[in-house]
């Protein structure tokens, strides 16, 4: 009996322990930047949840550079880039025909009785590739060093 009270006692104690550690993950996960890659040229949307408040909205680039504004009391969205759509029911932001350029840390901000950060995303745009590419020249490379490390025999 008092076997099963122990065993009982750790599964408790685990299904807790488990329960925290997804809790505390999903809490720091929201707090940093979701990476988004795309390559040059083609189009890439950053999404956020549109669940709350807000008299004036905005996504940055990078800490300074606003990139859109949009005051939902007006209606009135003022976008410093050519390529971006917005979109005022999702407040999703879309970069089109990305460049190198439009790289960097994309923050959407709603302001209201308070400033507050819904969504961040690193933005990495990478350059068409060549013919081969860099997975495979580095596969190659560990296969190469494999076999004359003697790891590889044939």
């Amino acid at each position: 009996m008092y076997f099963f009270k122990m065993a009982l006692t750790r599964l408790h104690l685990t299904f807790i322990l488990v329960i925290i550690g997804l809790l505390s993950s999903s809490t720091v996960s929201s707090d940093q930047p979701i990476p988004k890659k795309v390559m040059k040229g083609e189009s890439v949307e950053l999404e956020t949840q549109n669940n709350l408040s807000f008299d004036h909205f905005e996504w940055i680039k990078d800490k300074s550079e606003i990139v859109v504004s949009y005051d939902s009391k007006t209606g009135n969205i003022v976008s410093s880039h050519e390529r971006v759509d917005f979109n005022k029911q999702t407040l999703s932001l879309t970069i089109k025909n990305t460049q190198e350029t439009d790289s960097g840390l994309y923050t959407a901000r709603a302001s209201g009785e308070s400033d507050t950060i819904i969504s961040l995303y690193i933005v990495t745009v990478v350059g068409t590739r060549s013919q081969g590419s860099t997975t495979e020249s580095i596969s190659l490379t560990w296969i190469i060093f494999l076999f004359h490390l003697g790891a590889i025999m044939i």
